[in-house]
């Protein structure tokens, strides 16, 4: 699991139909400093996240299965953090 954070939403009014009950977010993974955002992706929301949350985001064919479904997608949302810490040090509250 990455961790990321909701940077903005996509919106696609045509995609493919097994996608149309889900959220598509861009999110960003986060390393050492928890305000750069690194590398940006796409990812369905199964959770109900939102813009500036810390989420975790799964990748690949087990994004697909946490879906419940064969959704055509490589990134899927399926946590939101309420907390993180990095080296005993707080980096994000809810």
């Amino acid at each position: 699991m990455l961790l990321c954070k909701v940077v903005g939403q996509a919106v696609s009014t045509i995609k493919d139909q097994r996608m149309e009950r889900y959220i598509m977010f861009i999110v960003g993974r986060i390393g050492d400093d928890p305000n750069v955002v690194l590398d940006r992706f796409v990812a369905l929301d199964t959770v109900g996240a939102g813009e500036g949350m810390m989420v975790g985001v799964i990748q690949g064919a087990p994004a697909q299965t946490a879906l419940g479904e064969s959704v055509p997608t490589d990134a899927a949302i399926v946590a939101i953090f309420d907390s993180v810490s990095m080296n005993g040090k707080p980096i994000y509250e809810k």
